[in-house]
């Protein structure tokens, strides 16, 4: 079964095709393990070129240090290719000012496309399946970002998921069945990562209200995927009408859909100023389209965007002391002012 629909995603979403040389990212564990397997079984039929592993250590548990030998090991045994590097990601995060799943991503495919380029290969593999796509959906869905409903997707770019319509339990079953070997990150079962909880408790909930919870979110995510990347293109052409982006006409952006409004808005602000504005902040925004007089929405401590009475513009921040302020008095009134 978990090799019909193995094959079977590689054909539906043409992910693999003939003379392809593929980077598989591998972490040692149960999806790695499967993902290299069954592409060394089926490289003939595939007519894969060349398949290499890449294994970052994140230096995050004690056991770093023994899931890279595992790595490293298996490797030789299935007489493959590895790269291996070791990354502080905890220090990146640290630095960067972001989470380390975000800062452990980052520093992955920056590997991953290091390697790409160093041993000229034409994808990379990675083991993600439909019980991370299901999670992913969910996560999002509780953190209230719309674009994450669409989850990801098998193929994007150089990136090739085919485990995309195969479950964690069937990939873990196939493991035991022919007798594989894998390390198991146990920080997948602390409950203080979001995504974790998400896994082990919210999940479990879900699906005894749906039993069908995987194949029913693998099919919103295609139909949310379908209107983002129809709406997305629209966007965009509309976008290539602006002749000064500096500004936008207020007349031309009050007319549009708000679902093109919205992106267009988004682009704009950030091409402008780098800033990905948040929901709320856009909101505020299309709210403000439509009111008379001057308008204005703060977008950080150093930006705003000010709607006047025929344009949009994204203008600096300025201290109280630079504005001019004019007052009409009459002879013999005083005016009291305040520093």
């Amino acid at each position: 079964m978990i090799e019909t629909k193995f094959l079977k995603t590689i054909k539906t979403f043409d992910l693999i095709r003939e003379k392809d040389r593929i980077l598989i990212g591998f972490s040692g564990g149960p999806d790695s393990v499967v993902l290299t397997k069954l592409l060394l079984k089926f490289q003939k039929k595939l007519k894969i070129e060349n398949i290499q592993l890449a294994h970052l250590n994140h230096s995050l548990r004690r056991e770093s240090d023994e899931d890279q030998s595992f790595c490293l090991n298996f490797a030789k045994k299935v007489g493959l290719k590895i790269h291996i590097k070791k990354v502080d990601v905890k220090e990146v995060a640290k630095n960067l000012g972001i989470s380390l799943e975000e800062a452990g991503r980052l520093e992955r495919y920056k590997f991953f496309n290091e390697v790409l380029q160093q041993e000229n290969l034409t994808k990379i593999a990675t083991g993600h399946h439909l019980s991370d796509l299901v999670e992913s959906i969910t996560l999002w869905f509780i953190q209230g970002n719309k674009r994450g409903l669409k989850g990801f997707q098998p193929k994007e770019n150089n990136i090739i998921r085919p485990l995309y319509l195969i479950t964690k339990e069937e990939i873990e079953d196939y493991c035991l069945e022919n007798n594989m070997e894998f390390v198991i990150d146990q920080s997948n079962f602390s409950r203080k990562y979001l995504r974790n909880q998400v896994r082990l408790d919210i999940i479990p909930l879900l699906k005894k209200i749906n039993p069908d919870l995987e194949n029913s979110l693998l099919n919103l995510s295609k139909f949310i995927y379908f209107d983002e990347y129809y709406l997305d293109d629209l966007s965009n052409e509309y976008y290539s009408k602006i002749d000064d982006k500096r500004f936008l006409d207020l007349t031309f952006v009050q007319n549009l859909p708000n679902a093109i409004k919205y992106r267009l808005l988004t682009r704009w602000i950030y091409e402008n100023v780098n800033i990905y504005p948040s929901y709320r902040i856009l909101l505020n925004i299309i709210e403000i389209l439509d009111k008379q007089g001057q308008k204005e929405i703060r977008l950080s401590k150093d930006f705003k965007v000010v709607k006047t009475y025929d344009k949009v513009e994204i203008l600096p921040v300025k201290n109280v002391e630079n504005f001019e302020i004019e007052y009409k008095l009459k002879i013999g009134q005083k005016l009291c002012l305040k520093k």
